[in-house]
């Protein structure tokens, strides 16, 4: 999913001073990107595979 964020043009967030640990390279600006975006771009990674939560309704 990072590949294809960053193909969309949405470059790293965060620097590697600031995770010191690594992963700094998968880091991307959550509020330039919607829930719903992330959810397609989950779902063309997982080959449509994702199970999408049910809501919590009366039951």
């Amino acid at each position: 999913m990072i590949k294809l964020l960053r193909a969309e043009g949405h470059p790293v967030f965060l620097s590697d001073t600031q995770m010191p640990i690594g992963g700094y390279k998968e880091t991307f600006d959550a509020a330039r990107v919607s829930v719903g975006r992330l959810l397609v771009l989950a779902e063309a990674t997982a080959g449509g595979g994702v199970v999408r939560p049910q809501s919590a309704g009366p039951r």
